[in-house]
């Protein structure tokens, strides 16, 4: 009877004792399917089309340089596995990009 009475109060002190130890002041956050709108892009300065461009022009270049690079391990046969998944998604992601540029192109015109 000790033994029971002692785990029924230890019991019912473990589960009464944690409510105390929760967060007094939980943040709300954005449910699934909201968008919050946070400080980052808040903080994030404007570009302009040239800023947006020349960075633009610069993530192609070192997607290229990428692209090389791996085709060259291929070649001489020293692609990881994990390698040559970057290089098969870098190759459809820069053959997308120069689709797009020739739909813009020709829309344009």
């Amino acid at each position: 009877m000790k033994h029971i009475l002692t785990a029924l109060l230890a019991t019912g002190l473990l589960l009464g004792g944690t409510t105390g130890l929760r967060a007094e002041d939980q943040t709300e956050k954005p449910k699934s399917g909201e968008k919050g709108e946070g400080k980052r892009r808040a903080e994030r300065p404007k570009l302009t089309p040239e800023e947006r461009a020349k960075r633009a022009a610069k993530a192609k270049e070192r997607a290229e340089a990428k692209l090389k690079e791996l085709k060259e391990k291929q070649a001489a046969g020293k692609l990881t596995d994990e390698e040559a998944k970057q290089l098969e998604r870098l190759t459809k992601r820069l053959e997308n990009a120069g689709k797009a540029k020739g739909k813009a192109t020709t829309e344009t015109k």
